[in-house]
């Protein structure tokens, strides 16, 4: 959908096919249902980014050094993926834990900007890109806070 707005078009980031992440989208479900085990399902999942070297972002216009991962809750375990640099269907299994054994932290509960996942003593913090703030909510909900 485009709003017009005095000989200006602005893109509608929540309905733009360009923005909406529904190809992403797509792409990360594929990563996950392909790691989910025999009668568990999938209650939520998040794309996340952990930002490298802003400075070189901010001379370049370019996203440097932006690592991609995404996080998937079912009603067994979390699991964690390390995205895949240009499809993220691809993306890597690299662990999983139950649910039990993760906590969760999020600066704002309805549409969280940095979401914060207590794992064994660690504590790793992500940031949420816009299209996906509510997934980071629904995630976050299943998860015991730290």
């Amino acid at each position: 959908m485009i709003v017009k707005t005095a000989r200006v078009h602005i893109a509608d980031p929540y309905h733009h096919p360009m923005f909406s992440g529904k190809g992403l989208r797509r792409r990360v479900e594929q990563a996950v249902q392909a790691a989910v085990e025999a009668g568990e399902t999938v209650q939520g999942y998040v794309y996340l980014h952990v930002y490298g070297n802003p400075i070189m972002a901010i001379l370049t216009g370019l996203p440097i050094n932006i690592t991609t991962w995404t996080a998937a809750r079912t009603d067994r375990r979390v699991l964690f993926f390390h995205g895949a640099a240009l499809n993220a269907a691809k993306s890597e299994l690299l662990a999983s834990y139950p649910l039990a054994e993760v906590a969760v932290t999020t600066d704002h509960p309805d549409k969280p900007t940095k979401l914060s996942l207590l794992i064994a003593g660690q504590t790793a913090t992500f940031s949420v890109p816009l299209i996906w703030r509510s997934d980071a909510a629904r995630f976050a909900d299943g998860l015991a806070s730290a």
